[in-house]
């Protein structure tokens, strides 16, 4: 990072109240292990099936990130404790509703048998190892045995790192303690300033000396300077600012954007955080309160 100052760091103190939505998120996360599983059954597509559970991952984070937030956990030991049964469980849920749904068919399909004969002659750990031998048949080839361990492992991993990621994102957004209360975000763009504009003013002592970034002549319109100030709502004092290069580049026959940070919730005074939004406010037309 480009700066020496303080940044935020979580106060490591969190309400009962997460739990309560951690546990809320899990039974939400169960009930829609059902459907994903379903959706895994059913679409015959690997490749699909692939985004499939890139999706069960980032709703399960967001359960996660939604319980941190409205939880007031700052805590990133307990967010990720609280973070693992929301990953195991649905994930676990879903095989085990797949486990049900193969019992139901053959109680279905064998006449005379009942559901405790078939749940007595398959238990769940020979239902996996069945699964396992079986693999799935794709156009060409079989995949089944290792390769299907190996398929299971990559599933847990984006599950539970999509959970976990979720859960620390939370964690580590901007909290006043003052106020118990998030911080919320504004963010503008100084077009021609780049790296070389802000790095002297962000390893100096004034951080509101951002909002004076000049582009030199003649400026380079392929950059840009990204500031984000994060600021309580309920009081004057509490603010942090993010800093990024955005710089414009052709590849091919498409224009990409791609970003360097040079600052990430660096701590503002008072007076710095009110000059940003005040630049802010200037830039988008309006004049904000100061608290």
């Amino acid at each position: 990072m480009a700066t020496t100052r303080e940044r935020y760091r979580p106060s490591g103190f969190f309400r009962a109240k997460a739990l309560l939505l951690f546990v809320a998120a899990t039974a939400a996360g169960v009930a829609l292990a059902w459907i994903y599983q379903f959706l895994l059954r059913e679409i015959p597509f690997i490749y699909i099936t692939l985004l499939v559970v890139c999706g069960f991952g980032a709703a399960l984070a967001a359960g996660a990130w939604f319980a941190v937030q409205k939880g007031h956990c700052r805590n990133r030991v307990i967010a990720l404790l609280l973070a693992l049964p929301l990953a195991a469980v649905p994930l676990a849920a879903s095989h085990w509703f797949e486990y049900r749904h193969v019992i139901s068919d053959i109680v279905e399909k064998t006449p005379g048998a009942s559901e405790a004969d078939a749940l007595r002659e398959i238990p769940f750990g020979k239902y996996l190892e069945i699964k396992k031998q079986a693999g799935w048949k794709l156009e060409s080839s079989t995949i089944s045995g290792a390769a299907v361990t190996a398929i299971w492992i990559v599933e847990a991993l984006i599950v539970f790192g999509a959970v976990l990621f979720g859960a620390l994102a939370g964690v580590d957004e901007p909290y006043c303690e003052k106020c118990n209360r998030w911080c919320e975000a504004v963010a503008f763009r100084l077009h021609g300033v780049g790296r070389a504009e802000a790095e002297p003013v962000l390893s100096g002592g004034d951080l509101g000396a951002l909002a004076d970034l000049k582009a030199p002549t003649p400026p380079d319109p392929s950059l840009s300077v990204e500031i984000q100030i994060k600021r309580c709502g309920g009081c004057a004092e509490t603010g942090f600012v993010s800093v990024s290069e955005k710089r414009m580049v052709q590849k091919k026959k498409k224009v990409e954007e791609k970003s360097k940070r040079l600052a990430r919730h660096a701590l503002l005074r008072p007076a710095e955080r009110q000059r940003l939004l005040d630049r802010f406010s200037g830039l988008a037309g309006q004049k904000l309160p100061a608290a």
